[in-house]
């Protein structure tokens, strides 16, 4: 009598069970759609304060202005689609290969503005884009736009033949970082001779672009060479030039070295 008892209550359990599982599995269902639904975000409504799933919208297209090494970045503003407007913007940096780069001071973090500056950019084509974030969640980005930033170059005028010596180069440099003082070595960037030179204006003021001037001294072989201009602040630039100074006669040796002055290598 106990068993078979028993035996009814255990098949009830299992006919209870089995009409369960149905209702959870639905349960589930409903539960992970509503996740999905909410997943952008969720506001509150007018009237009676109702919450409404709402979907996060995507960032407008980036315009990008490049000065000197800074790049300028600005963008529409975008609201969520009941007119609340977002939190702030992200702004990413992509190269021409679609990898991420780090983005500058100036342009990291949550943006709450509609532009940011990027400063002291690497020269290069990049791509900007941004996305909208509202609480928590963040939007898709919006369009990459393509932006080149010119790399530093160093530009000698006038002759570039020296043919006595001690003897001057002239030129400018162009597209330097802000703020940098410069130094100039022959023929390494890094080992080379330190030759004396003057940067005017100095430091390197805004526009990134400063007159240079250069002495080469005596003590400079005959031949092919360059002249690095370095930066305090990385950037390093080159230009050739080449000596050909006569070596001097006995007579223009004597006579050099007749004076007060150091003898030179020209006639």
């Amino acid at each position: 009598m106990d068993s078979a008892l028993q035996r009814h209550r255990k098949q009830a359990v299992i006919r209870f069970v089995l009409r369960l599982i149905p209702i959870v599995a639905l349960f589930m269902a409903v539960t992970s759609m509503s996740s999905v639904a909410f997943a952008a975000y969720s506001v509150t409504g007018g009237g009676g304060g109702a919450s409404q799933a709402s979907t996060m919208p995507a960032g407008g297209t980036t315009t990008v202005t490049v000065a000197n090494r800074s790049a300028i970045v600005s963008w529409p503003a975008v609201t969520l689609p009941n007119g609340t407007p977002v939190d702030g913007y992200r702004v990413f940096r992509y190269d021409g290969g679609g990898a991420a780069q780090t983005i500058g001071a100036g342009c990291a973090g949550l943006i709450t503005s509609l532009t940011c500056t990027e400063t002291a950019g690497a020269p290069g084509t990049w791509r900007y884009a941004i996305a909208p974030v509202y609480k928590s969640w963040q939007g898709a980005e919006g369009p990459r736009t393509p932006a080149t930033i010119a790399a530093p170059q160093l530009a000698l005028t006038g002759s570039t033949n020296i043919t006595v010596v001690p003897g001057s180069l002239n030129g400018s440099i162009t597209k330097f970082v802000p703020g940098q003082t410069v130094s100039f070595r022959l023929n390494n960037p890094s080992t080379g001779t330190f030759v004396p030179g003057s940067l005017n204006p100095s430091p390197v003021p805004a526009s990134g672009t400063a007159d240079v001037s250069v002495t080469i001294p005596a003590s400079v072989a005959d031949g092919s060479c360059a002249l690095y201009a370095v930066g305090r602040g990385g950037d390093v630039v080159s230009a050739p030039f080449t000596v050909a100074a006569p070596a001097p006669t006995p007579t223009a040796w004597r006579s050099s070295t007749a004076g007060a002055g150091a003898p030179g290598r020209s006639i």
